[in-house]
């Protein structure tokens, strides 16, 4: 589970801004968290924010830092103030019970400074240090990694390399940098008919996500029953009938169930999903869906849901708690992003109507028009008129 991302000079961001999964004080919608490792780590977080204001470069520069280690050249997208400083990327993560920090700097092509941590029963324990090329590695790890020192690359980082797999600790904060971070933004190239034949796929072998699938339909008022694959096509059961996904079924149908059944995979094998704006793919009830079924997973579940959106529908402290809810606000002064939760602004009271507040304001992330704008445009229509 994604406990903290930490993030300098990357596109809009300039000073270093954090996100935090780890719960606060707030007491409301306990099982909303799961304890791991002595903590008490939220399952979901939503992250609001006008048009421009870096919320989608918060999630881009966690993908980048994973892109990183799957072997994709480094190379810095740095705030336009800050051409000549490095970026910044940290993150702490649960693999098990043990707790994991990992982080990268950049400048221009190259790796500056790279480090890894573990905590096992709850100890600091050096993995490696890096500055450029050189290795550092723990006390612990100077035999295991000594055939690494050699393979060190300007451009790559240490987690990066093949020998990465064969040192446990390295092998399990990539594992989860590459396989248990999984970030959802369907391919809008992709067809209909792709989509729906990895679904069927996942239903052919997969019951439990079959399952899953049709409980979720059950869930957001469709009339489906049950979901069953059938050959090349899905028999999907209602009431009364039963209807060919391929053939019989609408376009909106067969696309829900298209992009469902990846999703409803990935969160039922304890991903940490992190989406961007879900909502252009799916409506927003389905959103909705997917976050309850997070947000009351099984005890053991892993399961994490991380998205940007701009759905003010679940602005509600009724359906998450105030450390749930992030915001991104553009700093005018250098057009920089900054990020912050609900849970840091003071006098939110429980029954607080969040959405209200948002839309009029009160909690900043949201461009109000002033009053020299709007004379502007009153004073425009004037001379339109005449």
């Amino acid at each position: 589970m994604l406990l903290e991302f930490t993030c300098t000079n990357y596109k809009s961001i300039r000073e270093e801004v954090q996100f935090s999964a780890l719960a606060g004080r707030d007491e409301t919608h306990f099982p909303h968290t799961h304890a791991v490792g002595g903590m008490h780590v939220l399952r979901a977080a939503v992250i609001y924010g006008p048009n421009g204001s870096g919320k989608s470069n918060v999630l881009d520069a966690l993908a980048a830092l994973c892109r990183f280690i799957g072997g994709e050249p480094v190379c810095q997208v740095p705030h336009k103030l800050e051409p000549d400083q490095p970026s910044r990327f940290a993150l702490q993560f649960f693999v098990g019970s043990t707790r994991y920090a990992y982080g990268l700097s950049l400048h221009r092509e190259a790796v500056t400074e790279e480090y890894l941590y573990h905590f096992p029963r709850g100890r600091q324990v050096k993995v490696f240090e890096r500055t450029n090329t050189a290795l550092m590695p723990g006390s612990r790890y100077t035999s295991a990694l000594a055939a690494c020192g050699a393979a060190v690359s300007p451009s790559a980082p240490v987690l990066a390399t093949p020998m990465a797999n064969t040192v446990p600790a390295l092998a399990d904060a990539r594992r989860f940098l590459l396989q248990d971070l999984v970030f959802f933004q369907p391919d809008e190239r992709q067809s209909l008919d792709t989509l729906l034949d990895d679904a069927i796929a996942i239903l052919h072998t997969d019951a439990d996500t079959a399952r899953t699938v049709g409980e979720i339909l059950g869930l957001l008022g469709t009339g489906i029953r049950d979901i069953r694959p059938n050959g090349e096509t899905a028999s999907i059961v209602y009431d009364s009938f039963t209807t060919d996904l391929r053939r019989e079924e609408s376009t909106g149908i067969r696309r829900l169930i298209g992009l469902l059944c990846p999703l409803a995979r990935m969160l039922r094998e304890g991903k940490t999903l992190i989406c961007d704006e879900p909502e252009t793919n799916l409506h927003e009830t389905v959103v909705h869906a997917l976050l309850n079924a997070v947000c009351h997973a099984a005890p053991d579940s892993r399961t994490q849901l991380i998205f940007a959106t701009h759905s003010t529908a679940l602005l509600d402290l009724e359906l998450l708690r105030r450390d749930q809810i992030w915001f991104t606000e553009l700093r005018p002064e250098d057009r920089s992003t900054d990020l912050y939760s609900l849970a840091e602004i003071r006098g939110i009271r429980q029954d607080e109507d969040i959405r209200l507040g948002y839309l009029s304001g009160k909690y900043g992330a949201l461009p109000s028009l002033g009053r020299d704008i709007l004379s502007h445009v009153e004073r425009e229509e004037v001379k339109r008129d005449g």
